[in-house]
């Protein structure tokens, strides 16, 4: 059947996407360049109805968990009854209006070494992110690769590609090699202007040398020594070469900015410890992990001003550094932060860090007022002369409290047995309280300082995002969900709807507390307008087993009505309908209180 029956351009479909111009076309499939006219934005769309099709509606939910910006994302799947019978299936995915590898390579013929090295570099770890979650490519090709206006890659098609064609499963490792190899096919288009395995995509096939592609080098000239073995070794007749998008990317890298200083940090870089290279300059690089079903990144409720005045004092107790250590020290954060509510245990530097975490949680950054996280890169460093600088003011004052000392306790020594600070005892009786002074046992006797005490609260100890795809978002920025500080937020991915681009049934946020304890109310502050969300206790760190305490419509701030108080060691935020912001469906959650 011909997906263009009762499909052309001006057809919307789900009321909402209109077809504007079909970009590709095969049996069964095409996809069409269109507008969201909810959000009045472009959009690509894919349009199926062979037998494909519902193959493809599943590799493109598990797609649209895999959040990297080096993926084009996807944004909402669906099917709907087509004209003269049968059903359409659909699959939406953001639009970049960017050329790809192949429409570069036709206009301007070869690239130059260094940028088709960053272009399949990035690729590279952007399919490596999707591996870790299970996923695949599998059909590469220069027309899936694009670069963006900003100099950023777009890879299109990540398993949708695969699955619309009908391609037969594959093991996780023959599935990587494949993408591995297909990167760099690509990587010696970019060099030679030409298609290792034949003609495709408007591109000529490579000259063969023994049934095999030609070394780049024996093609075009320039091309650096590192690429042209890559390649001749992947297309020889020995399964050598990269067998991951990961692999691959460790033996381009560096490129981009980090390339160019390359020389100038040569030394620093062979002094460093060896590990996994990542050539995301200037990027979060934790945004980019895996993240499994419960990831281990929390923080503390008192944040980075905790974690500041520890390392001050772990100072102002150490011994001075040699200069010729250069142990890598943890990242500072910056001086300037707000005030955050702390708790006992993160008021005591002495303490270990691990005392304070329920079991299964492990540390992580201080969340602060300041910005998440970020790379080893970002942290403040303090050269030597400073350190030396605050040293003698330490020691400076240091000295002087011990003078003032040593004189107090010379005054006090003189004054022994001279009656002057020593009280001496009289023989009255210490008076009885009167009958109103005296504790009763409806009320209790005050403390030292005047006050009754009173039931300390339940401390945020921990934060974590609970997804049931299993993937996490944005988990590195959940910690700003708890900090003391109402412009920053933890925000989720953003979907094409309020009910998750049909992707999901839920979202939810994880608040953990010191101890199992008794909550009375729990308040948070949610950005934008609309959205649904309940207040579910948790007896573990994830959905199975909550219950619902509370739920609230609207967005703002939004105090629960706990109908009483309940007791628990996990409170869940659990999200079934999006706020809209900004034209926009997610969540921009700022603050999280519990008493």
């Amino acid at each position: 059947m011909d997906t263009l029956d009762g499909v052309g351009h001006g057809t919307a479909l789900a009321g909402r996407y209109r077809l504007e111009e079909r970009l590709q076309h095969s049996a069964g499939s095409a996809f069409w360049r269109a507008v969201d006219q909810t959000l009045d934005r472009p959009i690509g769309i894919r349009v199926l109805d062979g037998s494909t099709a519902e193959e493809t509606l599943d590799a493109a939910r598990r797609a649209a968990m895999v959040e990297d910006p080096r993926l084009l994302r996807v944004l909402d799947v669906g099917t709907q009854d087509r004209a003269g019978g049968g059903r359409l299936t659909y699959v939406v995915s953001e639009f970049v209006d960017a050329p790809s590898l192949s429409d570069l390579l036709s206009g301007g013929g070869p690239m130059p070494a260094d940028q088709v090295r960053a272009l399949v570099g990035e690729a590279a770890r952007g399919l490596e992110h999707a591996r870790d979650s299970g996923l695949h490519h599998r059909r590469l090709s220069p027309s899936r690769l694009l670069r963006t206006p900003d100099g950023g890659v777009k890879v299109a098609g990540l398993a949708v590609d695969a699955a619309a064609e009908g391609l037969d499963e594959v093991g996780s490792a023959e599935a990587a090699r494949e993408d591995a190899v297909a990167l760099v096919a690509l990587l010696y288009a970019g060099l030679t202007g030409r298609w290792p395995f034949g003609a495709s995509d408007s591109l000529l096939g490579a000259p063969e040398v023994n049934g095999r592609a030609a070394p780049p080098a024996d093609v075009v000239g320039g091309v650096p020594n590192d690429l042209d073995t890559l390649c001749a070794v992947t297309f020889g007749p020995h399964d050598d070469g990269p067998h991951t998008p990961g692999e691959l990317a460790d033996q381009l890298a560096p490129w981009g900015p980090r390339k160019a200083a390359g020389a100038a940090a040569a030394g620093a870089a062979a002094a460093a410890p060896s590990g996994p290279t990542d050539d995301r300059a200037g990027q979060d690089t934790t945004a980019m992990r895996p993240a499994g079903r419960f990831p281990t990144r929390m923080t503390t409720a008192g944040g980075a001003a905790a974690a500041g005045a520890a390392a001050a004092a772990a100072r102002a107790s150490s011994t001075p550094t040699p200069p010729a250590d250069t142990t890598p020290q943890p990242a500072v954060a910056p001086a300037v932060q707000k005030p955050a509510a702390q708790s006992p245990a993160a008021q005591t530097p002495a303490q270990s860090a691990a005392d304070e975490y329920p079991a299964g949680w492990t540390p992580a950054f201080g969340s602060g007022s300041g910005p998440a996280p970020g790379t080893p890169d970002e942290a403040d460093e303090v050269d030597e002369d400073t350190r030396r600088d605050q040293s003698k003011i330490v020691i400076a004052v240091v000295a002087v409290l011990v003078v003032i000392g040593l004189v107090l306790a010379v005054n006090s020594l003189a004054n022994i047995g001279e009656g002057g600070p020593v009280a001496a005892p009289t023989d009255s009786e210490p008076e009885a309280p009167s009958e109103s002074e005296a504790p009763t046992e409806e009320e209790p006797a005050e403390s030292p300082a005047g006050e009754t005490p009173a039931a300390a609260a339940p401390s945020v100890v921990g934060v974590r995002t609970v997804d049931p795809s299993g993937d996490g978002e944005n988990d590195e920025t959940a910690p700003r969900a708890i900090d003391a500080d109402p412009e920053s937020f933890w925000r989720s991915s953003t979907y094409s709807n309020a009910e998750f681009g049909n992707l999901k049934d839920g979202l939810g946020l994880v608040v953990a507390l010191n101890d199992a304890g008794t909550v009375s109310g729990v308040t948070i502050a949610v950005n934008g307008s609309g959205g649904e969300v309940e207040l579910r206790s948790a007896p573990t760190q994830g959905f199975e087993g909550s219950t619902v305490v509370a739920t609230s419509t609207g967005s703002g701030s939004i105090a629960f009505d706990v109908p009483e108080p309940f007791e628990t060691q996990y409170v869940l935020l659990w999200w079934t309908e999006l706020p809209s912001v900004d034209g926009e469906f997610r969540i921009e959650l700022s603050q999280v209180q519990v008493q």
